[in-house]
């Protein structure tokens, strides 16, 4: 696998560790701006549609992050790895 193919796959994979913690960072934050509690599917009123039932399961993705951010600390790695890297030697 070359250098830069390497580097986009581990991108990935730390992107896909960290939406598990952006979902819930999203729904905490829309629930604190609309007054709402951030337990259960209350309803939440926000922006005239309620929300609460969105927002509960938005909360509840964070429990994606118990497989998603070892997936991401992996990338990370291997970022490392792809960075540190040498990159070939000129064939003359």
């Amino acid at each position: 696998m070359n250098r830069a193919a390497l580097i986009w796959v581990a991108l990935l994979m730390i992107a896909v560790g960290l939406l598990p913690l952006v979902s819930v960072g999203l729904a905490s934050a829309i629930a604190g701006s609309a007054g709402c509690l951030e337990e259960g599917a209350a309803p939440c009123p926000y922006a005239g549609t309620p929300a609460g039932t969105l927002l509960a399961n938005m909360l509840l993705m964070g429990w994606y992050a118990v497989l998603s951010i070892p997936v991401g600390f992996v990338g990370v790695l291997l970022l490392i790895f792809a960075l540190w890297r040498r990159p070939p030697a000129p064939e003359v």
